[in-house]
């Protein structure tokens, strides 16, 4: 339990604010499972980095929406054998992929778009894949790894 508890609630507490703060705003946050033992095969604090990373970023993303696509939906799956990470979420905004990673690009300027490095550096130091698309109005986003 300490592994998990140390891991887990500590590096998230800037987006557990935001999370005090949208769901204030009625965002709908659905699972298709959360799964996570309480030692994982991955380094504690960059595992929950990441997934408060795209929490994160999901919740900009629909922060102004209408109540109807306020949602955000979220796969979590960590074992000995394998890590799954997956999240979507609607958008209304143009969303450019990047040729080379095919990961959003960051249309906010100069030191923007360091939570998708690190996504793809996390992927990559675990040996595993990641990778997005878009899909009529849904961004999706997916980190899965064997071990």
């Amino acid at each position: 339990f300490e592994t998990w508890r140390r891991g887990w609630w500590q590096p998230v507490s800037r987006p557990m604010a935001w999370w005090n703060v949208w769901k204030s705003r009625i965002i709908r946050i659905s699972s298709w499972g959360i799964i996570i033992p309480n030692e994982i095969p991955v380094n504690d604090y960059e595992f929950t980095s990441v997934i408060a990373n795209l929490f994160e970023n999901a919740l900009i993303c629909v922060k102004e929406f209408k109540d109807k696509k306020k949602n955000i939906y979220v796969k979590v799956h960590c074992n000995k054998e394998y890590l799954l990470i997956q999240m979507k979420n609607e958008y209304d905004k143009e969303i450019i992929l990047d040729a080379v990673t095919g990961f959003p690009k960051s249309t906010k300027g100069r030191n923007h778009g360091l939570g998708m490095q690190s996504v793809l550096a996390f992927a990559e130091k675990i040996g595993g894949e990641a990778g997005c698309y878009l899909d009529n109005g849904i961004f999706n986003i997916m980190i899965f790894a064997k071990f």
